[in-house]
């Protein structure tokens, strides 16, 4: 009992810290409100909030549901006091803004992946199903992305021997490649063959069906 006190207290330690990593980068220690945080990504995109308020109708509209649409007069009021937009409208934001919904959460102080963390200091009595947390597009995952050319693929050998580099790479990077269709490399860092066209150091993608320069 005394161990699942201290995990919590950890836990709640851990998400003061960090609503206040997202809350208080002000200048001179001046805090950053969460509305605050909105206007500047609205700002940073040239939308004004009548713009946002048509948005918000299109998607209100489409889903049939006046709780997504979001009038300019509370969007200001969201900017500029402590209110806190419900889960549809942040929904739109989400969609308008090109935010995560997790990310628009945390600036609002509610950490997506601390859910798991919480769910193991509350054991149920009954059996229930298992659920997995879905990664997020800016999930990482290990990849083997250099293999070892000294190792031989004739006889059994571990896989973490042959790999001779591991890396990070997202998740919504690989479930955009269309790897039946195209080859993809790397240009060279040193590589200018094809500058000022492709840079060096540029993640590529081939079509090998496409033969033609295509017209701008």
């Amino acid at each position: 009992m005394q161990v699942v006190t201290q995990k919590s207290q950890e836990l709640k330690a851990s998400l003061t810290a960090q609503f206040r990593s997202h809350v208080s980068v002000g200048r001179e220690g001046e805090s950053i409100r969460p509305g605050e945080r909105l206007r500047n990504i609205r700002t940073r995109l040239g939308l004004t909030t009548r713009d946002v308020e048509a948005y918000t109708r299109r998607i209100s509209n489409e889903e049939k549901n006046e709780d997504y649409c979001i009038s300019s007069a509370w969007l200001t009021q969201i900017e500029n006091t402590g209110s806190v937009p419900g889960v549809h409208k942040l929904f739109s934001l989400s969609v308008i803004y090109r935010q995560s919904f997790g990310g628009l959460l945390r600036l609002f102080g509610v950490d997506l992946t601390k859910i798991e963390d919480h769910q193991l200091l509350m054991p149920l009595p009954n059996t229930y199903r298992a659920t997995f947390r879905p990664a997020g597009d800016n999930h990482a995952v290990s990849f083997p992305v250099h293999f070892d050319l000294g190792s031989s693929l004739n006889g059994t050998n571990l896989l973490s021997r042959m790999i001779g580099l591991w890396g990070e790479i997202p998740i919504a990077l690989i479930s955009s490649l269309d790897l039946k269709h195209s080859t993809y490399g790397f240009i060279g860092f040193k590589d200018f063959m094809m500058y000022p066209f492709l840079r060096p150091g540029t993640f590529v993608q081939i079509d090998g069906r496409s033969t033609r320069v295509q017209k701008l």
